[in-house]
């Protein structure tokens, strides 16, 4: 990657997350951008992700993870439990665990290759807060119950809820990262199976990317255990 790629990244992400008055330090951006670097290097053994480009990964992977940051502003100084379910290449609970130190996330991922992925770029990154379990959700045993659980890559709102709500501690959110263009029959659906696991819809959280010149409107979900 050339002195060029790194700065672009960085300048895009620190200048979107000022926008949403999401401090970052040079020591956080420079530990995203490493992370960076390893999803980028790993993509050639086999596919993380198909956004790749400095800008757009910024934008649409560490700024669209930071989303949760600007959701629950008021408790970034609290210790909280963090699970991420289906992490992926480690959104979001790698720019999570960066950007918010108070927190301890978990992530998990039903793929071997993807959570080996995450774990060796937590102990590369030095993550103390930041912990990894091979696991489906749905079949996973936790003694944990968690104050936060986000699902980035979910199918259906309400398949999210059945495979996550039983690790949402009670009083604690479900958050669901989702297109704004989401249909009303899948909150319905959604509202519908959030009854059956004891939650309860309280909010959806809009917010915009920008990226070139489009707009992407995004939501977040937000189911808390009753």
């Amino acid at each position: 990657m050339t002195t060029s790629d790194a700065d672009i990244f960085k300048q895009t992400l620190a200048q979107a997350a000022a926008t949403w008055s999401v401090p970052l330090t040079d020591e956080q951006l420079e530990l995203m951008h490493r992370h960076y670097e390893a999803v980028l290097e790993t993509n050639r053994a086999f596919n993380l992700t198909r956004i790749t480009g400095p800008v757009e990964a910024a934008i649409k992977h560490y700024v669209d993870s930071l989303a949760l940051w600007r959701w629950a502003d008021d408790r970034v100084s609290r210790k909280l439990r963090c699970l991420d379910v289906g992490t992926g290449a480690g959104f979001p609970a790698i720019p999570l665990a960066i950007a918010v130190p108070n927190w301890h996330v978990t992530a998990i991922d039903s793929t071997r290759k993807k959570i080996d992925f995450v774990a060796k770029a937590t102990n590369a990154l030095q993550l103390n807060n930041l912990c990894t379990e091979h696991a489906r959700s749905e079949h996973w045993t936790c003694d944990t119950l968690y104050d936060i659980v986000t699902m980035r890559a979910v199918s259906s709102a309400a398949n999210g809820i059945v495979k996550a709500a039983r690790h949402v501690d009670r009083g604690g959110s479900l958050v669901l990262f989702k297109s704004s263009t989401i249909e009303p029959a899948e909150i319905q659906e959604a509202a519908s199976m959030a009854k059956q696991h004891q939650l309860r819809a309280v909010e959806s959280f809009n917010y915009t990317l920008a990226y070139k010149n489009d707009i992407l409107e995004r939501v977040l979900l937000i189911y808390t255990k009753k």
